[in-house]
């Protein structure tokens, strides 16, 4: 064989041998993550990764303000559990309008609710021109109102404002004097209560309030739940000394209307049944 064949093959045979997997390299790279932290371990040139993680939820405040959200049948998608992971602790859930109305998605919401982890509550909107305080807390007694002593359900509030038909004119009080609603209100607070043995908590801006009941200070025993679309909540009417709730907006990311409970852990479980 010629000297130059020689090298040829030699220099084939090289490229050859280089080419060839090696076998005997076993190359490893595992990244383990356990919550925020991260462990490596490399052997050789291969890598191969493992991960175990998780979404941590935002702990309940023991003190300060807690998140918390309101729904009925005009939120046709709740984001629930997606609420819960970014600090929601509570949500109330319309049940029933009036002396007639039931809102069909309330046992849904709340099922969906207690699966998330969130405490829940149901809220009856007050129509004092159709029916007796009595009549309508009977009405949303039966139909969800009822709150279960379970350590997950809160007391119920009843949702006085102005009239949907007339927000603006002489019907925004029910073409009720101040007199008849303090009454309409009495009868609601005291029929809830002798039920449930707590009574309502009442969800109200302060405008109305003083317009429609004279700023009544008859309902202290109350909890009250202010309505006000600002960066504070402003006066608080009638006889309470503070809010519980304030509905600081109505566009809750999640869904529903924005609700800051004031207080920490011992006001959310102030309000369970």
């Amino acid at each position: 064989m010629k000297l130059s064949s020689i090298f040829s093959f030699v220099a084939v045979l090289g490229l050859t041998i280089a080419a060839a997997p090696q076998k005997h390299i076993k190359a490893v790279t595992i990244t383990k993550t356990k919550g925020f932290h991260t462990v490596s371990k490399t052997r050789g040139v291969h890598t191969v990764t493992r991960t175990r993680s998780h979404t941590p939820h935002t702990p309940t405040p023991t003190s300060g303000v807690i998140q918390g959200f309101d729904v009925s049948h005009f939120q046709k998608t709740v984001d629930f559990a997606a609420a819960y992971k970014s600090g929601a602790r509570f949500v109330y859930s319309k049940a029933t309008d009036g002396t007639t109305l039931i809102d069909k998605t309330f046992a849904g919401k709340s099922t969906a609710a207690a699966a998330a982890g969130l405490l829940h509550g149901a809220y009856h909107f007050a129509r004092p021109s159709t029916g007796t305080g009595a009549t309508q807390a009977n009405f949303f007694l039966a139909h969800g109102g009822n709150p279960a002593s379970d350590g997950k359900t809160l007391i119920s509030f009843v949702d006085l404002e102005a009239n949907p038909k007339d927000p603006q004119g002489a019907g925004v009080c029910y073409n009720l004097s101040p007199k008849e609603m303090v009454t309409f209100i009495a009868d609601f607070v005291n029929t809830y209560k002798a039920a449930t043995g707590k009574a309502p908590m009442i969800y109200t801006t302060n405008s109305w309030w003083k317009q429609c009941t004279g700023n009544s200070k008859a309902f202290s025993s109350s909890p009250l739940m202010l309505a006000r679309y600002a960066k504070t909540p402003g006066a608080i009417p009638g006889g309470w000394a503070k809010y519980t709730i304030w509905q600081n907006s109505d566009k809750y990311t999640y869904g529903g209307d924005s609700d800051k409970l004031s207080g920490g852990t011992a006001a959310l479980n102030a309000l369970l049944q």
